[in-house]
């Protein structure tokens, strides 16, 4: 498959507050083939994702406005068809967070190489089921 490709027909949502890495993200996804979609603090994401179709939402998890763990929690308690949810973080110290009961597919140390990202989301995608 074309590597410029391989996210071709998925939706993406992205939340996060820096708006240099927010709007890289976004346009690396995008140039992956993906409608990818910003939101700059966690309140946002939820309405987002809950008033549209998302495959994957990619959270940092220390946000003002609304952070990334209230976000995963509102999406496992809202929502019965959800996204495959990723988190990245550059702190350590959210262990005691209990990312597989809510249905957490993956974590990103930042800073993170994107085509790690990509791998990672893609291996999730198929793994899932989820097609576009």
């Amino acid at each position: 498959m074309n590597d410029q490709k391989q996210l071709q027909g998925y939706r993406i949502l992205v939340v996060e507050d820096d708006e240099m890495l927010r709007e890289t993200l976004v346009s690396f996804i995008q140039d992956c083939g993906a409608d990818a979609v910003g939101a700059e603090n966690g309140t946002v994401g939820l309405e987002k994702v809950l008033s549209s179709k998302f495959d994957a939402v990619i959270t940092d998890i220390r946000m003002p406005g609304g952070n990334g763990l209230t976000l995963v929690k509102n999406m496992h308690e809202k929502m019965t068809d959800r996204p495959l949810i990723f988190v990245c973080s550059g702190f350590s110290d959210i262990g005691e967070f209990d990312f597989s009961r809510h249905s957490v597919s993956g974590f990103f140390d930042k800073p993170f190489a994107l085509y790690d990202m990509l791998s990672k989301l893609t291996t999730k995608l198929g793994e899932m089921g989820k097609t576009p």
